[in-house]
């Protein structure tokens, strides 16, 4: 089995789809819609993917399926997306909220505004 770095990082991406639906939550009044992501909870459900993954890379026949540059790509991988996950946790205080309000066009996109920097302040926040 020959796998490219595109592939393993792919995998990587749909675990972490997987987990962040998993700790998502999101309510309705009136006009507004909040989306709220558990971060915590992403956080512990990616470490147990992230965990998982490092345990393959351990076993002999993945390892040598990989190669030594495939091992220490994918080490250093799992190392940065616990890393960030954690870091992103912490930045969002355990929950990751942003808000939705189509009551006029204006409302609409000053809500999506306030969602960027929303994110935005998630995002500095995670990589300072």
């Amino acid at each position: 089995m020959n796998t490219s770095r595109r592939n393993l990082l792919k995998g990587f991406a749909g675990a972490a789809g997987i987990v962040a639906l998993a700790g998502c939550t999101i309510t309705k009044s009136g006009t507004t819609v909040t989306l709220t992501l558990n971060t915590k909870e992403v956080l512990d459900y990616g470490d147990s993917v992230l965990s998982f993954a490092q345990a393959g890379i351990a076993l002999s026949f993945v390892a040598s399926g990989l190669g030594s540059g495939g091992v220490a790509i994918a080490t250093a991988a799992i190392t940065e997306l616990k890393a960030g996950l954690a870091a992103f946790n912490t930045a969002a205080n355990g929950a990751a909220t942003i808000s939705y309000n189509d009551a006029s066009a204006k409302t609409a996109f000053n809500s999506i505004l306030t969602a960027i920097k929303t994110i935005d302040t998630y995002i500095v926040a995670t990589i300072a």
